[in-house]
């Protein structure tokens, strides 16, 4: 009987196949009966009706630093803003690939500088006012030219890393605008895809001037309706999106500092999904009848950061004592349980690019206090570690930093850990005051560029980019140049791995850990899945 309503809510549309089987498991039915079952279609969303499935609410893991793509470098943030604004270049459903989205299709010159986009036609901002080439331009050079009216509204910490490379932006049409390039750049599309690059309404920057980030205007599914701080963002559907409209008739974000705060808040039903579930918690999800938990691979590591212009971290040998120190598989092992798998580099294995002969750095204490002692520290000494209480990304990061102190304090080295709000730590990290944090990265797709080029490159030094190591190396710089203007993949690859076995003989960070994103929603919500570039997807989600 169990099984027999399953069915039955699989062909209404109301749980996805995946649902099914994790259910059906649940009650002990074998999985061998599931096969034919798992044939027979759900109904599809286009035969459901607008605003049928009531309102999501997410349990975040902090509340949003701004809502303005352009003007944060969390994931946090940027799960809200993408569903109100969009990019030129999506995403597909089920992994890292770019496709067309407020793009309908783009051209590459022959010398690979200049990209001419066709845009959608009939497409509009929340605010009525029309989506065009003049937008496209707009949202574009207030980020990168200083004399835009624009650009003194806001602070842009991606402009020179995803849009350095753009000399120009000519409005060939309505619907035709062209990017010309100082040089060619490979990974032009892959930054165009982020949510910096999101097209934002020119009237309401202008209307809302420095506020525009507490007031967003995109043509997203959802467009913003209300931001009680410490509260919720409240989002509703946008009745008039270009594409297929969401069934969803709001959705509710509320922050979640603490994990298990944010599991309760599931579990007694005051919010119907939540991101980066407590390890400790993840088989007991499992077991729960009325929740179903995700996990998906993300392009993600965690890592501990060194200011290398601060001693005694300017000296690479001490910054090789600490990589030696750290136990990767106790944090992965102890505190992470299977949502974690230990790095060596800031690429996940796999993926084109990666350097399997990069130092491994497996702990090793004795080596750890020789390194100490050749720089002159043989007693040790002692630094502050900032770490954030929360954030996207960032797992469990108090007790996941506990675990860097107690290895460190077994070289001889006093860590103090001072912690902070996940927005008052992002910008905290500008300053350049830190000495050691710990921190994440997810780059969204596997192309090196978008991780290496914003971490390695003496350009990118904060506040200005997310190089909060400052650290230069003219070799490193010129690899990464290179690796820009090459358009052989297999080429990029190789100076890539070049890279990276400079950069972590050096080691201005240490990749601790790559994330097994998870995340656990009530058995009423369907048609939600886990994205690779960790992203929420959310029209298609339904909550009966």
């Amino acid at each position: 009987m169990v099984l027999d309503d399953l069915v039955e809510q699989l062909v209404a549309g109301k749980i996805s196949r995946r649902q099914l089987a994790v259910r059906a498991a649940k009650t002990g039915a074998p999985l061998a009966l599931l096969a034919p079952l798992l044939g027979k279609a759900p109904r599809t969303l286009a035969s459901m009706q607008p605003g049928t499935c009531g309102q999501l609410i997410v349990g975040l893991v902090a509340e949003p630093v701004a809502l303005d793509g352009a003007q944060v470098t969390d994931v946090n943030s940027a799960r809200v803003i993408r569903r109100i604004t969009e990019s030129l270049i999506g995403f597909a459903d089920e992994k890292a690939e770019l496709v067309p989205l407020l793009a309908e299709s783009w051209e590459i010159s022959d010398d690979g500088r200049e990209y001419t986009f066709k845009l959608r036609q009939g497409v509009k901002f929340h605010d009525g006012t029309p989506f065009n080439a003049e937008a496209v331009k707009f949202s574009l050079m207030r980020q990168i030219d200083e004399a835009h009216p624009a650009n003194a509204l806001g602070t842009y910490p991606f402009a020179s890393f995803y849009f350095g490379s753009i000399e120009s932006i000519e409005v060939v049409d309505d619907h035709t605008v062209k990017i010309i390039q100082k040089e060619p750049r490979a990974s032009l599309p892959a930054a165009l895809a982020s949510a910096a690059a999101g097209i934002v309404s020119p009237t309401a920057v202008e209307q809302y001037g420095e506020d525009y980030p507490q007031q967003p205007v995109g043509t997203g599914p959802f467009k913003f309706n209300s931001w009680e701080p410490g509260v919720a963002v409240n989002l509703e559907a946008n009745e008039d999106y270009w594409g297929e409209p969401t069934n969803l008739e709001a959705v509710i974000f509320r922050p979640f500092t603490e994990d298990q705060t944010r599991l309760a808040a599931l579990q007694t039903g005051e919010v119907n999904l939540i991101v980066d579930l407590p390890p400790d918690n993840v088989e007991g999800l499992e077991n729960d009848p009325n929740i179903d938990v995700l996990k998906q691979p993300g392009i993600h590591f965690w890592y501990v950061g060194l200011n290398t212009q601060k001693p005694p971290l300017d000296d690479a040998g001490v910054r090789q004592a600490f990589a030696y120190a750290i136990d990767k598989e106790a944090i992965t092992r102890d505190v992470l349980r299977g949502t974690g798998e230990v790095a060596k580099s800031m690429l996940n294995p796999g993926t084109w690019g990666f350097a399997e002969d990069v130092p491994a750095y497996e702990r090793d204490v004795e080596k750890a206090k020789q390194l100490l002692a050749k720089a002159g520290y043989p007693d040790g000494f002692e630094i502050t570690m900032w770490v954030p209480e929360s954030g996207s990304g960032m797992q469990s990061p108090v007790m996941m930093a506990t675990v860097v102190q107690a290895n460190l304090a077994d070289i001889g080295v006093q860590a103090n850990i001072q912690t902070f709000e996940w927005g008052t730590f992002l910008n905290n990290l500008r300053t350049g005051e830190q000495e050691v944090f710990v921190n994440s990265w997810m780059a969204g797709l596997p192309d090196p560029d978008m991780t290496l080029y914003p971490f390695l490159h003496s350009s990118q030094w904060a506040p200005n980019g997310p190089n909060r190591f400052f650290y230069e190396n003219s070799e490193v710089d010129r690899l990464l140049e290179e690796a820009r203007m090459t358009s052989d993949q297999e080429e990029r690859a190789e100076l890539y791995r070049q890279v990276q076995k400079i950069a972590l003989e050096e080691v201005p960070l240490i990749p601790v850990e790559h994330q097994v994103q998870t995340a656990a929603m009530a058995s009423n919500v369907t048609n939600f899945e886990l994205h690779p570039n960790f992203d929420l997807r959310l029209k298609d989600v339904c909550v009966e």
